[in-house]
């Protein structure tokens, strides 16, 4: 069974570890994967492009991230 990470991972072309970068904020996403992202997940491009200061690193927001894009990508599924 894989994870919702890995599965919107799978389904933008990129890899889970680069996933972890953009959510924890230590990558920005250029253009294209932000607009591969935001279609997979129904979010908008621009959340995948901004870059995060250490400040906002912490799990928490991490883990709260993880939770929109997952809640995004279940919306999504059940419009199709």
């Amino acid at each position: 069974m894989t994870s919702i990470k890995e599965q919107i991972a799978t389904e933008s072309g990129i890899t889970t570890r680069y996933l972890d970068y953009l959510l924890t904020g230590r990558r920005n996403a250029g253009l294209n994967v932000a607009l591969r992202i935001a279609e997979v997940t129904g979010t908008r491009a621009s959340i995948w492009m901004r870059g995060r200061s250490e400040e906002h690193t912490s799990e928490l927001q991490s883990h709260s991230f993880i939770s929109y894009a997952v809640f995004c990508l279940k919306k999504k599924k059940k419009r199709k």
